[in-house]
């Protein structure tokens, strides 16, 4: 399962849509951080997928929040972004975070982003 935190309805329909599009496993959305601290009891993602705006958690805290959590402390992360800043994308690959993708992006980017992270190739249309 792919575990999208975005908090951006419009985008995150976009992320799913495109997912789903492309033969990626299984996508969940949820909002915030709550709902994401919420999931650490459960099933533990393939991929998270999380946008560094949450209304309810400062990113780099959060991201040092799953890397101590036991189940969830080799869960690939990939960072989506406002803006670039060469300092705070190298702050975020310390913390344990695999790939930061900067807003505005191309689905296909975020794409091939998490098939890396899976380790799946481009599925191809016959």
């Amino acid at each position: 399962m792919i575990l999208l935190v975005e908090n951006e309805a419009r985008l995150a329909k976009i992320i799913l849509s495109k997912l789903e599009r492309e033969g990626l496993p299984d996508v969940e959305w949820i909002r915030d951080a709550a709902a994401l601290r919420a999931k650490f009891g459960g099933a533990r993602p393939e991929v998270l997928v999380m946008h560094t705006s949450l209304p309810d958690a400062e990113p780099l805290a959060l991201v040092e929040e799953i890397r101590t959590h036991p189940a969830w402390s080799e869960v690939p992360i990939l960072i989506l972004r406002d803006g670039f800043e060469i300092q705070l994308a190298e702050t975020f690959l310390k913390a344990g975070v695999q790939q930061v993708i900067q807003k505005p992006f191309q689905p296909s980017a975020l794409t091939r982003a998490i098939r890396r992270l899976l380790d799946i190739p481009k599925r191809v249309n016959i």
